[in-house]
């Protein structure tokens, strides 16, 4: 990890057009996994670096040299490198050093101290399944137990399969014929891992979720203060369990308490399947209630208007869209709509939106500002009314959780393979009662053990399947911290495709309550 001044640090957000928006007091840490040796640069203030890389099965391994496909954000043609490994994280070709971000890379060392627990991961595992009640493995292999693990599955074998159809998603098993929209390459089928929150939500969660209960409303949550507020769902009562539910994934970690992705990509395909253009984005993003990284924890100062959240995501790449800002915060009252605004470059203005009209899609893509985090709702009995089910707890074949740091699986749509694993999961309808709401249903397929979505299908008010979302999650082992890594969004209607890859740093100290006021003043001048 390099820690570099206040003057490097500024000189560095300069070349991304925000100096003016950002201070602080203290030596910052940049978490930056390009090699600084890199000459070229894809756009002022990063440097070029290879973006996907991933094992090449094609190939035996010999124990020191493993074979890999590698692809740089503008070059879009894979090209074929023998790597030696060091490590399983860092590669060196032609000179330079091609290397994944490390947990010390995105974890300060702090903070990865305070957040280890005395028995390891094997600790945290066995307080947090003790939790919930179940392991992951123990509750899967009933369904389809053909399909083993180690299998590869393709649109060449598929059919020979009867009872995957059973056991996937229909919206993703219909992707493995060759001749859908965006049809899936082969998928490798690796064991159930289980997998759990770090050691302070664990904490959290042991102290404050007896408290917790839903209002009389039926939707309202009351006792709240931090950690997963149902870790055992009602499944007597499917009404309740599903909004108990909705609430456990409204409120789960997303890896951290001050997080920046730096930056993210939006990679947009077209009707014909072909890849159209990349976006590039920074998101900043802070917790102020129900913390469980940095101090102060739970609640950063005494939070009188009651905010839950917020998110900032700022547009650097191509240069249409350079400039262009989001913000949205969320508050803890059920009741009181979000806050939401945008700088709009070409205007030279601030604009707000209404908390309610969040439906638009952003930037050409196919993903709408209730659909950040998956599903960003305002869980309200009155702002938005819905009707909550659980349709069923059972196992599904779903993109594996792999652990952090290793080579991705998961590059560029249609590039090679995907790995699936079979997980526990909560299947939620969630049915609008407002005709002017975006969505008529959705499905929700909420992983049990973590409480993470990892599938969605969003209908609209004709009952068709409109957009879809596939995503695999990252742990960290040691620490517990989970992620998204790549998300496949599609628009079954339009013939549409948004991916979404994510290069996270977390727990960074200098993100604060302050952060979109100094976003904006530096926009509007």
């Amino acid at each position: 990890m390099k820690e570099i001044s206040r003057r490097e640090f500024m000189k560095y957000m300069g070349a991304l057009g925000l100096s003016s928006t950002i201070s602080f007091s203290s030596p910052v840490d940049l978490f930056a996994w390009e090699d600084p040796d890199l000459k070229k640069e894809d756009f002022p203030g990063r440097g070029r670096y290879v973006s996907h890389i991933w094992r090449d099965k094609s190939k035996a391994w010999d124990g020191k040299t493993e074979y890999y496909a590698v692809e740089s954000d503008r070059d879009k043609t894979p090209k074929r490198l023998e790597l030696p490994l060091e490590n399983g994280k860092v590669w060196k070709t032609k000179g330079y050093y091609w290397k994944w971000p490390t947990t010390e890379e995105i974890v300060p060392p702090d903070i990865v101290e305070r957040q280890l627990h005395p028995k390891g991961a094997k600790g945290l595992q066995e307080e947090w399944n003790e939790l919930i009640g179940f392991k992951a493995p123990d509750l899967v292999g009933k369904i389809a137990p053909e399909i083993k693990s180690g299998m590869i599955i393709s649109s060449q074998n598929y059919k020979q399969y009867p009872g995957l159809k059973e056991l996937m998603p229909e919206d993703i098993y219909a992707r493995l014929d060759p001749k859908s929209y965006m049809p899936l390459p082969q998928i490798e089928i690796v064991p159930t891992r289980s997998i759990y929150p770090n050691r302070w939500w664990i904490e959290f969660t042991r102290k404050y979720s007896k408290n917790c209960k839903i209002a009389e409303d039926g939707v309202t949550l009351q006792g709240w203060v931090a950690g997963t507020p149902f870790p055992r769902p009602d499944k007597n009562n499917p009404e309740l369990a599903a909004v108990q539910l909705c609430w456990n994934h409204d409120k789960v970690d997303i890896i951290g308490d001050c997080l920046r992705f730096a930056p993210m990509y939006w990679d947009l395909y077209g009707a014909d399947g072909k890849y159209d253009r990349t976006y590039h984005f920074h998101l900043w993003y802070f917790r102020q209630t129900g913390r469980t990284h940095i101090d102060p924890m739970p609640t950063w100062g005494k939070n009188k208007e009651g905010i839950f959240e917020w998110m900032v995501n700022y547009f650097s790449y191509p240069q249409d869209i350079k400039g262009f800002l989001l913000w949205r915060v969320r508050y803890l009252d059920t009741h009181r709509p979000d806050l939401a605004k945008m700088y709009i470059p070409s205007m030279r203005r601030v604009r707000r939106v209404s908390g309610t009209d969040l439906f638009d899609p952003l930037l050409g893509s196919d993903m709408i500002w209730e659909d950040f985090r998956s599903y960003w709702q305002k869980l309200s009995p009155n702002v938005f009314p819905n009707k909550y089910k659980l349709v069923e707890f059972r196992e599904y074949l779903l993109p594996s959780t792999a652990p952090y740091g290793h080579a991705r699986h998961y590059p560029r749509l249609g590039k090679t393979y995907f790995c699936f694993e079979r997980r526990p999961v909560y299947v939620v309808e969630v049915d609008s009662l407002d005709r002017s709401y975006v969505y008529k249903k959705r499905r929700l397929f909420i992983d049990a053990e973590t409480f993470t979505l990892i599938h969605i299908q969003n209908y609209d008010w004709e009952d068709r399947l409109w957009r879809t979302w596939m995503k695999n999650i990252v742990c960290e082992p040691n620490l517990g911290i989970i992620h998204e890594d790549v998300t496949h969004i599609i628009d079954h209607i339009s013939k549409h495709c948004t991916v979404l890859h994510f290069t996270p740093t977390c727990c960074c100290k200098w993100i604060t309550p302050s952060l979109p006021g100094r976003f904006f003043a530096g926009r509007a001048r």
